[in-house]
């Protein structure tokens, strides 16, 4: 979201820190030390249930049966997301992480 709002020239420039956990993130935003994260469908429930946080922004798929997709991007170089570490891992409670390698960049794409 950094580099996308850098290329398309606009302001404020955005600082980026990585949170303990999405709790973390949420508290944050509370706090007013953070402006926004990103968030599973679970997690924006608790967001909103227990922080009084309101999504401004969701993807929306026209999908004829319900089915969850999830996608996520991290630099290659990002010593947290070896693909070795986050082979089988899960996201919230359905969300199975399927990987590919395009450029620099990992992609992790779900289709559950």
């Amino acid at each position: 979201m950094r580099t996308a709002l850098k290329a398309q020239l606009l302001k404020p420039e955005m600082d980026c820190y990585k949170g303990h956990s999405q709790i973390h993130c949420m508290q944050a935003i509370r706090a007013g030390t953070a402006d926004v994260t990103v968030l599973d469908a679970s997690d924006v429930y608790t967001a909103g249930l227990n922080f009084d946080l309101v999504p401004f922004i969701s993807e929306v798929y026209n999908l004829d049966e319900p089915e969850n997709y999830v996608v996520a991007v991290a630099k290659e170089s990002d010593p947290s997301t070896e693909l070795t570490y986050l082979k089988s891992k899960y996201q919230g409670s359905k969300v199975k992480l399927i990987t590919t390698i395009l450029t620099q960049y990992l992609i992790f794409l779900d289709m559950t």
